[in-house]
């Protein structure tokens, strides 16, 4: 099993297309040219072989991205072919996040509809692979997990609790739990307000590290979903942004992402743009801030809690070269292996393959570390 550094290409000007879709808080616009035009206007004038410009700028993200979603739905499926270019506003981090979380998205959508490309304008600085850090656990220290209840999430806590550290796992399914050595607390993190007055009531509030490894896969196409893919979302987005906001003195914060965010599949737009958002929400606080967020970008896990019987596992190797991962290997990427400041990627089984299905998806930067 080996971990890389992940970077997505770099791609030139001149690939910008002739429309320009901004994020603009309660509504989005659309604009050809300087004038803005009607969502029915703006469709009617694409063709197949139209590239289309999303610039993501500030705004209430939550919105945005649900408006976003919920038009790309119908109009991916029309309009198979189009190109997509995505750009972002570099000193607004939440536009860096959402921009990584639509490129994901569009990326598993284009899969699923056949056509199209979508590629994320690369304006940040290189990383230095001097950013190399591990994870460790403090005797004593406060973790919080959410997704704990989980088949990883319980791993993780279990780990935790080994090594004298004490877990607080959080999650809408959790027993109300309050020992010395280990919390539980049955909370919806989506809530801030009252996420935030549990944490303080208990005394967890001030912790020295986030798991955040809540938010479950959910295989229908997106065409077929709309609460899930809303909670999927919620829980992932949401949850990381509440998090950071009601805890603190945190001296890192690891993030489950997927592969799909970078590969993209079919039936996983949403949970590719839940995980999108991780990557770019890790990357941009780590390079700005220097800051520890790991956004882990995860395969297959034999035993995790998403399960995949032996014939799916089989088809998904013969495509992939992925092989699941095993407890051991994942635990020890984790907490042992060496992950860059921002991404990292896990890959096992036949390397190349791997390798070679990652980039059949559009430009992808692996760099082993």
């Amino acid at each position: 099993m080996m971990t890389f550094n992940y970077q997505i290409g770099s791609f030139s000007d001149k690939e910008v297309g002739k429309f320009v879709i901004l994020l603009s808080g309660k509504k989005i616009a659309y604009h050809v040219g300087e004038y803005e035009v009607k969502m029915e206007e703006f469709l009617g004038r694409l063709s197949n072989e139209s590239n289309v410009l999303i610039n993501v700028k500030t705004g209430d993200y939550k919105q945005s991205y649900l408006n976003i979603l919920g038009y790309f739905k119908s109009f991916l499926v029309k309009h198979k072919k189009v190109g997509y270019l995505i750009d972002y506003d570099l000193e607004d981090d939440l536009s860096f996040s959402i921009a990584n979380a639509i490129y994901s998205f569009i990326k598993s959508a284009v899969a699923e509809n056949g056509g199209g490309s979508v590629r994320l304008k690369n304006r940040l600085m290189t990383k230095d692979k001097t950013l190399l850090r591990n994870v460790f656990i403090k005797k004593g220290g406060i973790y919080i997990v959410t997704g704990g209840t989980g088949g990883i999430g319980q791993k993780i806590v279990n780990y935790i609790t080994a090594m004298g550290g004490v877990p607080v796992v959080l999650g809408r399914s959790s027993t109300l739990v309050v020992k010395d050595d280990f919390v539980s607390l049955p909370i919806d993190i989506t809530e801030r307000n009252k996420l935030g007055s549990e944490l303080r009531k208990y005394g967890v509030d001030r912790c020295h590290g986030i798991f955040h490894f809540a938010g479950s896969i959910s295989d229908k196409l997106i065409l077929n979903k709309e609460e899930r893919l809303t909670n999927v979302i919620l829980s992932k987005v949401d949850g990381l942004l509440n998090l950071m906001n009601c805890c603190s003195d945190f001296e890192f914060v690891v993030l489950a992402s997927s592969l799909v965010s970078i590969a993209g599949n079919i039936g996983q737009s949403d949970y590719a743009f839940a995980n999108g958002f991780l990557n770019g929400f890790s990357q941009i606080k780590s390079l700005k801030e220097n800051f520890a967020t790991f956004s882990l970008l995860w395969p297959f896990w034999k035993y995790g809690g998403m399960k995949m019987d032996l014939k799916e596992q089989e088809t998904m190797q013969n495509i992939t070269g992925l092989e699941p991962i095993s407890d051991e290997e994942g635990l020890k990427i984790l907490f042992e292996g060496k992950k860059v400041l921002g991404c990292t990627a896990v890959l096992g089984g036949h390397l190349e393959k791997a390798y070679d299905w990652i980039n059949s998806k559009g430009k992808v930067v692996l760099d082993e570390l």
